[in-house]
């Protein structure tokens, strides 16, 4: 139960505070349903002279609540005399644009999250290909050192400790319980002529001093020695201190064993390239001059330094660039391994033009897969001048042949000319001697006929050996085949060297076996003339005994058979044989 007019009592007493500050700025309204009329008004905090001094603000706040199933409303107002709209309104205004800078501050904030997140998630990508490559990297860095037996080592430099893996303990032949990681231990594997050297170097490379790039000789337990290569990096603190060094060594003793097979090859081909007299290079298989004798650095005027270590082609100005050789030496050599007599005719620019015969051999050396090539180089120049000579030469000595062989000719037919001139009187000389012997003539005029005729006959036989001597330089020289009778013949033939015979004293003998056959085909008045000849050779040549002349039957060893004749003397010499086989040799 309450009153309206005790209202107002009751409610100061329930508002504490109502007369402060904060309470004077409040109006406070109670309604007693829901209408919010003047009606139902239960209590105003202010009167209406109060209100009439202050402007109401349009800030309330209306709460209901429920009691005893009773409803009343509350209406709270600010009503403040000192309230400005217009510094609300400025309020509000800054309020808003504070509001507009932070939703961009948000919204610039998010953009930047989410290019962060873009650039963090490219930057992860990255870091997994990159993990990748180095994976990759380091799994290709395994094989090969695995493949190429190379060891790895770490050398803490402060604590003095070495870290070596599988590899190295097999390059110096112990396992890993034998060493003790110590700096020591790796001197104590290196051979004792080696250790000083070893240890100088490590000491430079830690100064700075150079570059830790070294070779020694390891003495295994087993006492074999192996040449070992060794390289190593510094790393330094920012101070330039050395903190770590790591390297790697590998086994090269094969490579030293194969630099010494080359240096045997080397020397050996010296020694023969200073033996030989012409010009001699020794070249490896990059066409480098390994060494060259001194007829070469002789020949071409160069000296050891220009030579030795030069590219072929690069060598004295280039002068040796020939585009032929250069075919030969890269394109031919590597597949034929020789050629030979290849011709350079060059203009040299310190010994003038030359040529030069040239001829390689590639030599191939198992035991270290490698090759030398030797370039025999023989200056002909000379004997290209002698055969341009001796070709002028040859050539004058052809014109001078085809002018003598004119001559001759011209001679032949001048003595056949000549011949068939005097044979024509001397025919007749002969025939009017023949017709004066058949006359009556003393002794004394018969004798002088026969002389005549018998001068005339022999100089018709000179004649005739001259033309046949012109006709065989002419070669148309030829032998007739005709029939003829060889007793008649030999009848002939015998009586007309009969009288030659007698006067000497000589007895002459002319016969035919019993199996040769009489009757023949041939040149009978070349084998007239081949009997006379020898016959009359072997009459004047013999001064006592006999001159035979003998004919038989020969077979040869195809079963032909021919006739041969053979003419015997004696004399003081003894007795001389000719044979005449016909058809054939004299």
């Amino acid at each position: 139960a309450y009153s309206p007019y005790r209202m107002k009592d009751l409610m100061q007493g329930i508002l504490t505070g109502r007369d402060s500050e904060a309470g004077k700025r409040i109006r406070l309204q109670i309604f007693d349903n829901v209408q919010l009329s003047a009606d139902s008004l239960l209590y105003d905090s202010k009167s209406k002279a109060e209100m009439e001094t202050v402007n109401e603000s349009r800030l309330t706040l209306e709460i209901s609540t429920t009691f005893n199933d009773h409803t009343w409303y509350m209406r709270f107002i600010r009503a403040d005399e000192q309230l400005s709209y217009g510094r609300a309104y400025s309020v509000l205004s800054g309020g808003a644009v504070i509001s507009l800078l932070l939703f961009g501050l948000i919204i610039s904030l998010l953009n930047t999250r989410f290019r962060a997140q873009q650039l963090a998630e490219r930057l992860t990508i990255d870091i997994r290909k990159s993990e990748k490559l180095l994976r990759q990297v380091t799994d290709r860095l395994t094989l090969a050192v695995v493949a190429g037996d190379v060891g790895i080592w770490d050398y803490d430099i402060v604590n003095k400790r070495l870290v070596w893996d599988e590899q190295m303990h097999r390059l110096y032949g112990i396992t890993p319980d034998q060493f003790s990681g110590a700096y020591e231990a790796w001197q104590s594997g290196i051979h004792p002529e080696d250790r000083l050297r070893g240890d100088e170097e490590m000491q430079l490379a830690l100064r700075g001093e150079k570059k830790f790039d070294t070779e020694f000789r390891v003495l295994r337990p087993d006492g074999t020695t192996h040449n070992i290569r060794c390289i190593g990096l510094v790393q330094r603190d920012a101070s330039g201190q050395p903190l770590h060094m790591i390297g790697t060594n590998w086994d090269i003793t094969a490579q030293k064993l194969a630099e010494a097979e080359i240096q045997d090859a080397l020397e050996y081909a010296e020694n023969i390239v200073e033996t030989v007299r012409e010009p001699l290079l020794v070249l490896n298989h990059d066409l480098k001059i390994l060494t060259a004798n001194h007829s070469f650095y002789d020949t071409f005027k160069v000296t050891q330094e220009e030579t030795v270590g030069n590219f072929l082609f690069d060598l004295g100005n280039r002068q040796w660039d020939i585009p032929g050789l250069r075919t030969l030496l890269e394109e031919i050599l590597p597949h034929e391994t020789v050629f030979n007599d290849y011709e350079v005719d060059h203009d040299f620019p310190d010994i003038g033009r030359k040529v030069v015969l040239l001829n390689a051999r590639q030599i191939f050396r198992k035991k270290i897969g490698s090759h030398i090539i030797l370039l025999a180089m023989e200056d002909i120049t000379k004997r290209k001048l002698a055969e341009v000579e001796l070709h002028e030469t040859n050539h004058k000595l052809e014109a001078a042949i085809v002018l003598a062989d004119a001559a001759n000719v011209a001679k032949s037919e001048f003595l056949a000319n000549m011949s068939h001139e005097i044979r024509t009187p001397m025919n007749g000389v002969i025939g009017m001697t023949g017709l004066l012997l058949d006359t009556e003539l003393d002794d004394e005029q018969r004798r002088y006929a026969e002389i005549v005729c018998s001068s005339g006959n022999s100089l018709i036989c000179v004649i005739n050996d001259i033309l046949d001597f012109s006709k065989i330089e002419a070669k148309k020289l030829d032998l007739e085949v005709l029939d003829f009778d060889l007793s008649s013949l030999l009848d002939d033939f015998a009586g007309t060297l009969a009288l030659r015979a007698h006067e000497k004293g000589l007895e002459l003998l002319c016969a035919a076996d019993l199996n040769v056959p009489t009757l023949l085909s041939g040149d009978p008045w070349r084998l007239r003339q081949i009997l006379t000849n020898l016959t009359g050779n072997a009459i004047k040549f013999t001064h006592a005994g006999e001159v035979s002349v003998r004919v038989s039957l020969v077979e040869d060893e195809s079963e032909s058979s021919g006739q041969g004749a053979e003419s015997t003397e004696s004399g003081i010499e003894g007795p001389v044989h000719s044979d005449v086989t016909e058809g054939g040799a004299i």
